[in-house]
């Protein structure tokens, strides 16, 4: 498993991992990880998506983080491509521990261009 987590922290910080290698290190890491996450509160730094079947769309080559505080109901997604910052604010209204299921909506998108709101 170590090599595993070597490929998706080379993926994260360098993003010069291809599609592939995430995917299958991620597989590895999820089959050897036995245990539930019993909160998912913090920052998360998003570099894959398996969200859709275009694999062109699956790998982000921008910065994205997701901030979870289950416990204050917030959720937000800040990515950030060259001079734009687009934040994207929400409602996490529950976890599931047992399935790993988040429930959330996002209600408020705004957009910064050089560090001035632009929307």
């Amino acid at each position: 498993m170590s090599s595993a987590l070597q490929v998706l922290r080379e993926a994260a910080t360098r993003k010069s991992v291809a599609p592939e290698e995430v995917e299958e290190a991620m597989a590895l890491v999820e089959l050897q990880t036995k245990q539930a996450a019993s909160s998912i509160d913090g920052k998360w730094r998003l570099v894959f998506s398996t969200s859709t079947k275009l694999r062109m769309f699956q790998y982000i080559p921008v910065t994205e983080d997701l901030r979870v505080d289950v416990g204050a109901k917030t959720i937000s997604l800040e990515s950030v491509l060259g001079p734009f910052n687009f934040l994207i604010n929400g409602e996490a209204s529950s976890f599931d521990a047992a399935s790993g299921a988040l429930n959330f909506q996002f209600k408020e998108v705004q957009v910064f261009l050089f560090g001035n709101k632009v929307w």
